[in-house]
């Protein structure tokens, strides 16, 4: 397992979290844009799956990075769109088999 492995799935887990939250919660811009943002959960779990498919040892660090993850996905996402850190919960709300259940969006 290298670095770059190991910073692309945790900007792939980001990305899944960043968009699960906008889902789950910034229920104003929801409507015009769930497509999009459900689309883009889907083709991110697919790539981690690709990415754990190829170095198994990356599943080991899923629980270690998560939470640096979804801290960065709030900030993001606050930063990004300029509305209040509020929104979103300061601790996951999502668990690990939420984040990579391919079935699983709110």
């Amino acid at each position: 397992m290298g670095r770059s492995e190991k910073r692309e799935l945790e900007n792939r887990l980001t990305v899944i979290a960043e968009h699960l939250l906008k889902l789950t919660y910034w229920l104003t811009e929801k409507e015009g844009n769930a497509q999009g943002w459900r689309s883009t959960v889907v083709e991110q779990r697919r790539q981690v799956q690709r990415l754990l498919k190829e170095s198994p040892s990356l599943r080991r660090l899923i629980p270690e990075i998560w939470i640096d993850c979804y801290q960065a996905a709030r900030e993001d996402t606050v930063r990004k769109y300029q509305i209040s850190a509020d929104l979103f919960p300061i601790e996951s709300p999502f668990t690990l088999a939420e984040i990579l259940d391919s079935d699983y969006l709110p």
